[in-house]
Formats: C-alpha cells, sequence, structure tokens
C-alpha cells in the first residue's frame, strides 16, 4: 500500500491559502505565481504518493533553487514579473486601506522649511514634528511650485496618475477643482478607490490606453515607474528591456495629452539606482524580488528623464529629493518602509512562503532585514524603530537616488 500520509501535504497547503486569504483577502490566492506554485506541489505530491518515495517533495524546492539561479545568472524567470507587483500592492492595499493601519502615503514626504526653497531641508528633529500627513500635502504642494503652476491655474487642469497607489494625489487634485483619473495594476487597489468615487482604471501604464487618448494636460508617476518591467538588478538585459519599454510607454503618453493643452507636461517620482552598488548584493535581489521592478540608473543619459527626453520630452528638472524619501520612513513608525518585528505573518511567510507563493517569502525577508531602508546608507536595519537608519548625502556612495523628473513634450 502506498503511504498516505503524502497526501495529508496538499489540504495543509490548501489550509494555508484560507488562512492567508483570511487575513489579506483574495489577492493571494488569484494571483497567478500561486496557481503556478500549487500545480507544481500537487504534481510532486502526487508523485511521491504513486512511486512512495518522500523524496520527490524536493522537488519543488529544488525547482525554487534552480530558478532563482537562472535568475540570478541569466535574468530568466518561471514565475510571472507582473504578478508579483500586483501581489506587492494587494497587500499593502489591504494593509494601509481596508485594515486602517498606518500611513497611505506609499511615497516620500516633503520636508522643507519653505516649499519654495529646496535647499531649505529640515533637520531630523525639526521633520518629527511634522505631521506625517501634512508632509505628504505638502509632496503636492511641492509639486505645483516645482511645475511653476500657480493657483489660478488650478481649476479645469485634467491629470492622470499612472500607478495611483491609494488614491492621495487623486483626492488632493479634486479638492483644488481639478478633474482627475488614474490607473493601477492592483484590483484592490482600484475597487478601494472606486468606492471613494474616484475615476480609477484596472490597467498596465505600459500599454496603450485609449480612454486616455487626448485628455490630459499633466501626467504623473509618483513611485510608480520602479515596475516599468520586472528584471534582475543592473543585468544588461534588463538594461535593454526596460530601455525598450519605457521609451514606447513615453510614446503612448503623446497621444493622452489635449490636442490644445499648453502644459502636456510628464512629471516622474523615482528612484534609480547606483550601477556600482547594485552587482552581486543580496540586498537589491530581495528587494527586486520583494516589490518586482527595476530601477533605472542615476547616470548621465540614463536617467527616466534622459529617456523621456530621447522620445521628444524636453527635460525640465531632474532633481534630487532622496532625503525626503529617506525622512518619511525614518520619522513616521507606520510609515511602509519601516523595517518589521518578527510577528506571526512574517515569520508564517518565512516558513510556508514557498508552499504559497514564493513573494510571500521574498517579503517577509525584503521586511525583516529592512531592505528599503539599505538604499540610503548601504547597510542591515533589523531594528523595528529604525533607530540604525541613517543617510549618506554622497551619491557615489548611496545605493539608491530618487529623482523627480519634469519633462514637456515638444511639438
Amino acid at each position: 500500500m502506498r503511504p498516505v500520509y503524502f497526501l495529508y501535504l496538499l489540504p495543509f497547503i490548501l489550509f494555508l491559502h484560507l488562512f492567508i486569504s483570511t487575513v489579506v483577502g483574495s489577492s493571494v490566492f488569484l494571483n497567478i505565481n500561486t496557481w503556478i506554485t500549487f500545480a507544481i506541489w500537487a504534481i510532486f505530491i502526487y508523485l511521491a504518493y504513486r512511486y512512495k518515495k518522500s523524496i520527490y517533495l524536493l522537488g519543488p524546492i529544488a525547482i525554487f533553487i534552480v530558478n532563482e539561479l537562472l535568475y540570478i545568472h541569466f535574468n530568466i524567470d518561471g514565475l510571472d514579473g507582473p504578478a508579483r507587483t500586483k501581489l506587492y500592492y494587494d497587500i499593502t492595499t489591504t494593509y494601509f486601506i481596508k485594515n486602517s493601519c498606518g500611513n497611505t502615503n506609499l511615497t516620500e514626504g516633503i520636508y522643507l522649511k519653505d516649499l519654495n526653497d529646496s535647499r531649505s531641508l529640515m533637520t531630523l528633529e525639526e521633520a518629527k514634528q511634522l505631521d506625517p500627513e501634512q508632509a505628504n500635502v505638502n509632496k503636492y504642494r511641492k509639486f505645483f511650485i516645482y511645475a511653476n503652476i500657480a493657483p489660478s491655474e488650478y481649476k479645469g487642469l485634467r491629470v492622470l496618475d499612472m500607478g495611483c497607489g491609494n488614491g492621495d494625489f487623486m483626492k488632493y487634485c479634486n479638492s483644488l477643482g481639478m478633474k482627475t483619473s488614474g490607473m493601477a495594476i492592483s484590483n484592490q487597489q482600484v475597487e478601494a478607490l472606486k468606492k471613494q468615487g474616484l475615476d480609477v482604471y484596472l490597467g498596465d501604464y505600459r500599454e496603450l490606453q485609449p480612454q486616455f487618448i487626448g485628455k490630459y494636460d499633466i501626467i504623473t508617476y509618483w513611485g510608480s515607474l520602479e515596475h516599468i518591467t520586472q528584471s534582475y538588478p543592473c543585468s544588461k538585459s534588463g538594461e535593454i528591456k526596460a530601455d525598450k519599454v519605457i521609451k514606447q510607454m513615453f510614446s503612448h503618453l503623446k497621444k493622452y495629452f489635449r490636442p490644445d493643452s499648453t502644459y502636456k507636461l510628464v512629471f516622474t517620482t523615482t528612484i534609480h539606482m547606483n550601477k556600482q552598488l547594485c552587482k552581486n548584493t543580496s540586498h537589491a535581489y530581495i528587494l527586486e524580488r520583494a516589490y518586482g521592478g527595476w530601477y533605472f540608473y542615476e547616470s548621465a543619459n540614463e536617467t527616466v528623464a534622459d529617456k523621456a527626453q530621447q522620445v521628444g520630452f524636453r527635460k525640465l528638472k531632474n532633481e534630487d529629493f532622496t532625503y525626503h524619501y529617506f525622512l518619511a520612513t525614518k520619522i513616521d513608525p507606520s510609515h511602509f518602509g519601516n523595517p518589521g518585528e518578527p510577528n506571526l505573518y512574517n515569520i508564517s511567510a518565512i516558513l510556508f512562503g514557498l508552499l504559497i507563493n514564493p513573494s510571500l517569502f521574498f517579503m517577509s525577508l525584503y521586511t525583516l532585514r529592512g531592505e528599503w531602508m539599505w538604499q540610503f546608507d548601504n547597510q542591515f536595519h533589523f531594528d523595528e524603530n529604525c533607530n540604525s537608519c541613517t543617510f549618506v548625502t554622497d551619491r557615489s556612495k548611496r545605493p539608491t537616488t530618487l529623482l523627480w523628473s519634469l519633462n514637456k513634450l515638444d511639438e
């Protein structure tokens, strides 16, 4: 008789799916990579039962290891890249909006004493006196100053926010009389924002979106272009792929502007990688496997603003705002970037993530090792309160740089 206990693993995996779905909704179960993982486990559980050899239960683990080696050395991934990004935002949306846990801001705040002077940086102690929600509002106020758009021009502006996150920028613009639309890759985000009455669409900003053609004055990407593609950090194949995709995307944007608009602006806030620090590091690798994306380089002619310029968008501004991203996490325990404490969810994802979806495994490593804050000082961060988190001002020694870029369509 074949040992039946091999088959017990299958209902255990199903139980884990039900548990995760209870915690973060159905997004994990509906993810493509979850289905792929479940199919692989089902096949090897059957083989273990069929041939009475428990060694087959190591098959999925072996496949996972081989897949990661292929990804590291050849940038080949058997799992779906966009599905990793989608899962990341589905889970964060559930956490920050549906469960009302912490600041809904998924990007930086602005910590300036004078919004008209980008050099008037607050000290850490001064920044702690500013409410994080106000820092988020300051970010949007600063954008209109940065773009040289006066309050008298606000009404009637049509704004498209690509990768609209939790909808904070859309709500701010609407409150000033503008008309906004947004798009997100996450079903959870779109569902939550539609319930709030926002004009938001589910879709991929890399693809041409016919519903947007000829409608907007300004197009924004608040931290969303880091997901332009999914590739191993600093790989040559990733460079080629990202270059092709972003130029195609900017070509689509030309069609979204109102023909008679005098603005035709594209604004991006995008983290760029220090090319000298991202190779052969576990930090960049785990960071990418958790959030699913690609960082352009901060080098000359390789930034997002440079890419836009190469397809007909004149570069107006391209400035370093990294310190503000660092402060957003450093002073706010509820900000998504803080290192996480070992808890039931993180430990469960480490132990059982490979049974459900490998992205859960990497997300927990990313959280527990403080990978987000590694970007600002090239160090591990295991303390939940981020006391060890520091900021390196020298861009040549800092892993990443956040660039605010403004480009205008040349006609």
